[in-house]
């Protein structure tokens, strides 16, 4: 994690000062002292309160490739306070420290398959502002997930802005994406395990329609091979399916 938020360090605070410290925060001996592996919050609350002193367990240094990467993840408290960016990011470090999988680093840390897949999807289909203002009005989970479905730069910021600012609900943002595939007509065809789609808008002028068929029909061909006479008939059942 890039820090630790004030909310949560007052939150730990206001915990150590009633009940004291109930689990110790864990640090890695090196030359120079000490590194911090997990208990940020802890940590920093501790020292807001003015203490002198911390429970710590002392671990060697790593033996192998995202050891502390590992344990800082899935001792819970840290893993709780992960936005979708923290979860995609640390996923996504620990496979590169590992060699493995995405989808298997995640599952080694402790994270459903599902969850990794969509925090990582929505972090890289997100931009970077987009990302910024989600993450500030502390917007996540599924609702992040959804929001990144819209490709378009400018249509997702629009997008972002009115969910920030009128606090959409997963209900109205669904509804923004069934008004806009309801205005658009979809060509589809699948070839073994492979599948061709294009979008057009339903208002498109004959031009626009005709330049999208032959991307479609281009990009059906590389995959199926199919010839002209059969690929005609496949242009012609998409567009009376669109009619």
């Amino acid at each position: 994690r890039e820090g630790v938020s004030d909310e949560a360090v007052h939150l730990m605070a206001k915990s150590l000062a009633s009940v004291g410290q109930l689990s110790p925060i864990g640090v890695e001996k090196t030359a120079n002292g000490y590194d911090l592996r997990f208990g940020n919050t802890r940590y920093f609350a501790a020292r807001q309160l003015g203490w002198d002193t911390i429970v710590a367990c002392i671990f060697p240094a790593e033996q192998s490739p995202g050891e502390s990467l590992r344990m800082a993840v899935v001792e819970n408290t840290v893993r709780e306070q992960l936005t979708f960016s923290d979860l995609a990011d640390v996923v996504t470090e620990y496979a590169g420290l590992t060699g493995l999988t995405v989808s298997k680093a995640g599952e080694e840390l402790g994270f459903r398959q599902s969850t990794v897949s969509k925090c990582v999807s929505a972090d890289k289909k997100l931009t970077p502002a987009n990302k910024k203002a989600l993450l500030d009005a502390e917007i996540g989970g599924s609702l992040v997930y959804l929001i990144s479905q819209e490709t378009d730069p400018k249509k997702q910021t629009a997008l972002v802005n009115t969910v920030v600012e009128e606090r959409w609900t997963r209900k109205q943002i669904e509804g923004y994406f069934r008004a806009k595939r309801s205005a658009t007509a979809r060509f589809e065809y699948r070839h073994a395990n492979t599948r061709v789609t294009a979008e057009v808008p339903k208002n498109a002028s004959a031009e626009a329609l005709l330049e999208a068929l032959k991307e479609f029909a281009t990009d059906v061909r590389k995959v199926s091979g199919l010839q002209l006479d059969t690929m005609a008939k496949v242009l012609k059942e998409q567009c009376d399916a669109m009619a």
